[in-house]
Formats: structure tokens, sequence, C-alpha cells
């Protein structure tokens, strides 16, 4: 009866030991998971901010070249306007003194 007891105790020491192994190595995998699944959280989080990064100065860098565009077009506009107004009062000025060399078709 000793004996039976003793070799019962030792199935159960085994067992138990078996069984701290077994939750030691799921405490593990799922201490690895978290990890894993941190890191590429954190990934996809940095290529989420470094694709809106590059969209918001894609689009301020489109938008600096419209101003640009829009600022020449109106110097340009702006200088053609005086162009006609110096030739305006030129051929004003020529047809004040009579001069027929700037005849305008």
């Amino acid at each position: 009866a000793k004996a039976a007891a003793e070799e019962e105790e030792a199935k159960r020491k085994v067992k138990f030991q078996e069984e701290e192994a077994k939750k030691a190595d799921v405490r593990e995998f799922i201490l690895q998971s978290k990890a894993k699944w941190k890191q590429r959280i954190a990934e996809e989080k940095a290529a989420l901010k470094a694709a809106t990064e590059l969209r918001v100065r894609t689009k301020k860098e489109a938008e600096e070249r419209a101003r640009e565009g829009a600022k020449a077009a109106a110097a340009e506009r702006k200088e053609q306007a005086r162009r006609d107004a110096v030739a305006g009062t030129a051929a004003a000025a020529s047809a004040a003194w009579g001069d027929d060399t700037n005849i305008s078709p």
C-alpha cells in the first residue's frame, strides 16, 4: 500500500511538472505573439504615417506650383496690359500728330 501511494505521488508530481511546463510554453507563446503583433502594428503605423506625410507634401507642392503658375500668369497679363497701353498711347500720339507711319490694318 505504501509503495502504491508513493507511486501515485510520483505520478502526480510528474503530471504537475508536465502541466507547469505546458503552462510556461503557452505563456511564452502568448508573449511572443503579442511582441510580433506590436511590431507589426508599429510597422503599419509607421508606413501609414509616411504615406500620409507624402500625400500632404505632394499636395502642398502641387498647391505651391499652382500658386506660382497663377502668379506668373497674372504678371504676364499685367505686362501685356502695360504693353497694350503703351502701344495704344503711341498709336494715339501718332494719330494726333498726323503721323501716318503707324497705320493699323
